[in-house]
């Protein structure tokens, strides 16, 4: 499960991965601001991600809380948020992130 979506962080682009488990009432917020936000950033895709579907991603993640959003580029994991975090600040890093990329 979800393997079209592994092998697509492995893709030199940017990824921002939304790790979340169905009983999070929080995760589906934070999975809808995301998305808005993400409509107005061209060099980044939006990857969500249920645990519940795929426990091994708990595992491959190191998720220890939710919500959690990873920066994913080439692989590499060059950003993490857990459980508590800003949404506007997050975008706002990541906007930087891409300039220095590009």
């Amino acid at each position: 499960m979800y393997e079209k979506e592994l092998k697509q962080l492995q893709e030199e682009k940017w990824f921002v991965v939304h790790l979340s488990d169905r009983e999070c009432n929080v995760c589906e917020i934070v999975g809808m601001k995301l998305v808005e936000e993400l409509d107005q950033i061209s060099d980044a895709t939006y990857v969500p991600l249920s645990t519940n579907l795929s426990p091994e991603l708990i595992k491959r993640y190191d998720v220890t809380q939710f919500p959690t959003v990873l920066f994913i580029y080439g692989n590499k994991i060059y950003k993490r948020y857990e459980r508590v975090f800003s949404i506007s600040d997050m975008m706002a890093e990541l906007r930087r992130y891409i300039d220095l990329s590009n």
